[in-house]
């Protein structure tokens, strides 16, 4: 439950002044009292394919300044026992909406007459608009991908066709003068109209005005060249700021990241590159092993979406003899299509890597939750942990032009990293630091609790159709009543859940969830500040009811009631 952080201690502060003096605590920012880090006798994954045991990485003013299993630690470091940790280069997001605030609504009054006489605002078309002047440093998805080992990303403006230029930041930061690397880094592109009566409304025309677009932007950056050589006689060029923010990518400064989920899509990219020259990195890609040596021939570069599709789940052997009768052949090819699809989504990351095509991946349209989960499925259909790692540090590093900045942890470079307790993609890693520009930020590493005795069975598959679905919950604080949305799917190996609120908008998944004899309980993290909150529900479901009670660590326990409304 993402509740805003002002009004969960607004409704917490009445309880003691205590409390209150805890809450003003929690969100200061706690300065540290050296500027050098230490983390001694780790595992150390410099870079891909490269790694040392028994090692100490030693950060100072930012910049990691020794390396490896003799490096030097200073007396007045701050230093981190990494005895069965390991350490690897921060994560970089190659293109997302991170820090970027949710895009306003325009009113039907900024309509366009005709479409015909649409702005180019209007029209969706804003290249000249620079992430770097929208970015809001206290948005939550600063905390959300910090929290999954993201120390740096290439951040994009939301929008219809030419939403803007991107921007590379750090993950810290109160301000977005703090965040940034630096504020041009790429022109982002879609193949979407702009959906409001103005012109380009479809696909097509999308296409016929990128391209048309482009050529007028070589035509008067040429004319601009000539009028500085000779400008005596010469028409005066007419300043156009669309026109002037593809000027970088006509000097091929910086790529055009172009968005294309199917291979319909990125066909209609790639022809589009084929004719005009530009250099391109296409981006949010699903679906596009099939016009992978399209891909290479064009030389160019792919950011993988990290939202697959939901895998499908195996049934049990009495299951699949009982319904097999009951399935139509329709719905047998149905399932087989959808099965081929899911297979081709898990293992088009390792086609794209054994051809060589540079590949990283995308946060954008991606839930942080789900994100290490998909990685692991990428390694079980063949991706090697070199691959993955490369696709998080090394390769967006050379994509953005700064691998002499980050990517891997060599001296001189950002002191930028993430430590885990295992090794990343093994089961039950978890991250326990991470280090941006020697700021250090610290999370819990949680176990998992085993079941007792006299816990009750596992609930099968029947007993969980209680629980299985939306339910609308109520919690009852000091001053006034919260109010938001559960679901719950899934099946008696893993229940998943979901939390909602309605004084912050979004999701949250839930963790630890258990569910026997009726009674269930889970827990779910806030961002306070700096810090991460854990709220704790533990009820009782009896029928479309649940009644419990919430726990807000020493803040206290509340009451907690949801109803069902519908089911799964």
């Amino acid at each position: 439950m993402k509740l805003s952080k002002h009004i969960l201690i607004l409704s917490l502060l009445v309880l003691s002044s205590l409390s209150m003096l805890h809450s003003q605590t929690i969100e200061e920012t706690i300065r540290p009292v050296t500027n050098a880090i230490a983390i001694e006798n780790a595992t150390i994954i410099s870079k891909p394919g490269m790694s040392t045991n028994n090692a100490n990485i030693v950060i100072k003013n930012g910049i990691i300044k020794s390396v490896g299993a003799n490096a030097r630690i200073p007396k007045n470091a701050k230093k981190l026992k990494g005895d069965s940790l390991y350490v690897y280069p921060g994560f970089i997001d190659a293109l997302g909406h991170i820090a970027i605030p949710k895009a306003k609504e325009e009113e039907n009054k900024d309509r366009p007459k005709s479409p015909g006489m649409a702005t180019h605002k209007q029209a969706g078309i804003t290249p000249e608009l620079k992430a770097s002047t929208i970015i809001n440093a206290n948005d939550k998805t600063v905390a959300e991908w910090r929290k999954m080992g993201f120390t740096s990303a290439h951040t994009v403006p939301k929008g219809k066709m030419l939403p803007g230029t991107g921007a590379l930041i750090l993950l810290k930061g109160s301000t977005a003068e703090e965040m940034l690397v630096s504020d041009a880094s790429s022109l982002y592109a879609q193949l979407q109209g702009s959906g409001r009566g103005a012109a380009p409304a479809t696909v097509i025309g999308v296409i016929y005005k990128y391209k048309e677009l482009y050529r007028q932007a070589t035509q008067a950056k040429n004319h601009e060249s000539m009028f500085s050589r000779n400008s005596v006689g010469a028409k005066r060029p007419v300043y156009d700021k669309a026109l002037k923010a593809f000027y970088p990518v006509i000097d091929r400064k910086y790529p055009v990241y172009f968005k294309a989920n199917k291979s319909l899509d990125i066909h209609r990219v790639l022809q589009m590159q084929k004719e005009l020259g530009f250099p391109l990195v296409l981006t949010g890609v699903k679906d596009g092993a099939a016009v992978s040596s399209k891909i290479k021939s064009a030389n160019a570069s792919v950011l993988l979406s990290t939202d697959l599709p939901k895998a499908v789940e195996e049934k049990k052997e009495d299951d699949k003899k009982e319904k097999e009768e009951e399935i139509s052949e329709e719905t047998k090819a149905m399932t087989a299509r959808k099965n081929e699809a899911i297979k081709n989504a898990e293992s088009q990351f390792l086609q794209f890597n054994q051809q060589g095509i540079k590949t990283a991946f995308t946060s954008a349209d991606a839930k942080s939750k789900e994100f290490f989960g998909n990685l692991k499925r990428m390694k079980d259909a063949g991706a090697t942990d070199d691959m993955i790692l490369a696709a998080l540090t090394t390769t967006p590093a050379e994509l953005l032009g700064v691998s002499n900045l980050m990517g891997s942890l060599d001296n001189g470079k950002m002191g930028n990293l993430v430590v885990l307790n295992k090794p990343m993609l093994e089961k039950g890693a978890q991250i326990k630091y991470v280090i941006i520009e020697g700021e250090l930020f610290e999370y819990e590493i949680k176990q998992k609790k085993a079941k007792k005795k006299g816990d009750g069975e596992e609930v099968s598959s029947e007993a969980l159709k209680v629980l299985l679905g939306d339910w609308e919950y109520t919690i009852d604080t000091p001053d006034q009543v919260r109010k938001g949305g559960l679901n719950f799917s899934g099946s008696p190996d893993e229940i998943i859940g979901v939390i909602s609120s309605d004084d912050m908008g979004g999701d949250t998944e839930l963790e630890n969830v258990s569910f026997s004899n009726n009674e269930i309980s889970f827990n779910f993290d806030i961002e306070m500040g700096p810090n991460t909150a854990t709220l704790e529900v533990e009820a009782t479901v009896d029928g479309e009811d649940m009644t419990g009670n919430m726990t807000v660590g020493e803040f206290g326990t509340f009451p907690f009631s949801a109803t069902k409304v519908s089911p799964e």
